[in-house]
C-alpha cells in the first residue's frame, strides 16, 4: 500500500486521543509487480493461442482441399486430366465462391492455388488430379497431416513426403515445412 497516510485523531470513550493512519491506494512498486505478472502470463499464453489459430486455419484449408477433390471426382471421374485448370474448376463449381477472386483461386493464406492434370509417380500420363496449395509455415505440417488421409501423393516444396505406396513421412514433412512458406502439391489418382 501507499506510504502516504492520512492521520485522523479520535477520542475514545475515556478521553484519550487515538491516532489512526488510513492508507490510500497502491504504491508504484505494487502496480509494477502487478503489471509484470500480467505480462508474464500474457507472454506464456499468446504463442499457444496463435498456434491454435494457425492449426485451425490449416485444418480448414485441408478440409476444403479434400472437399474440392471429392467434387472433382464426381464431376470428372475418369482421366486423363490434361485440361484440368483453375478456370475449369471454377466453372464446374468445385471452388466455393469465397475463394474465387476473378479468374483466380485464393486461399485463406492469400496465396493462389492451382489445379492441373499430372502424372502420379509410376502412373499413366495425366491420370491424376493435382492441386498446388501454398501454405504459411505455421500451418504447413498440420495441413499436410490433415490432407494426407485422402490423398495419394504429397510433395512439400521439392520433398515427396507421401506416395501411393507409402504413408506420410512426418519427419520429412516437418523438415520441409520448416523451410518457410511452401507450395504443397497434393495429387489424387483416378478412383
Amino acid at each position: 500500500m501507499k506510504k502516504n497516510t492520512m492521520v485522523v485523531e479520535m477520542k475514545d470513550g475515556k478521553g484519550f486521543k487515538k491516532t489512526v493512519k488510513k492508507q490510500k491506494g497502491y504504491g508504484l512498486m505494487e502496480i509494477m509487480l502487478g503489471v509484470a505478472i500480467v505480462g508474464v502470463l500474457g507472454a506464456a499464453i499468446l504463442p499457444k493461442g496463435l498456434q491454435l489459430k494457425h492449426d485451425s486455419e490449416a485444418k480448414d484449408n485441408a478440409g476444403l482441399v479434400l472437399q474440392m477433390f471429392e467434387s472433382l471426382e464426381v464431376r470428372w471421374p475418369d482421366g486423363p486430366y490434361a485440361g484440368l485448370d483453375n478456370d475449369w474448376a471454377i466453372a464446374a463449381g468445385l471452388v466455393p465462391t469465397a475463394y474465387v477472386n476473378g479468374t483466380n483461386i485464393e486461399n485463406s493464406y492469400g496465396f493462389l492455388p492451382a489445379f492441373t492434370g499430372t502424372t502420379l509417380t509410376g502412373g499413366a500420363t495425366n491420370a491424376a488430379k493435382q492441386l498446388t496449395w501454398p501454405v504459411a509455415p505455421e500451418g504447413c505440417l498440420v495441413f499436410t497431416q490433415q490432407v494426407s488421409e485422402g490423398i495419394d501423393q504429397i510433395t512439400v516444396g521439392t520433398t515427396v513426403v507421401k506416395t501411393p505406396t507409402t504413408s506420410l513421412d512426418v519427419a520429412g514433412a516437418t523438415t520441409a515445412c520448416n523451410v518457410g512458406t511452401q507450395s504443397i502439391n497434393v495429387i489424387m489418382a483416378t478412383r
